[in-house]
């Protein structure tokens, strides 16, 4: 898959916000990728993936990711 240049490629005005809501933005401005909600404390592949947003939220381990808080700015790759 090849990633469209010209579409957006990160979301810091997205930090603060709820997660399900970042989600929601990424994928509606940038429909080549698949935006990913995770936990602060959960781990991941560090590899470079051109159609993947990690979207890194804060929240206590029993509520929804969704409802957590972006604490890093969400990026491709």
């Amino acid at each position: 898959m090849f990633v469209n240049v010209g579409s957006k490629q990160s979301w810091p005005e997205l930090v603060g916000h709820k997660g399900w809501a970042a989600k929601e933005v990424i994928e509606r401005e940038n429909p080549d990728v698949h935006a990913i909600l995770i936990r602060s404390v959960d781990r991941v592949i560090m590899n470079c993936c051109c159609d993947r947003v990690w979207i890194w939220v804060e929240c206590p381990e029993n509520v929804n990711a969704g409802e957590g808080i972006v604490i890093k700015t969400p990026k491709v790759g």
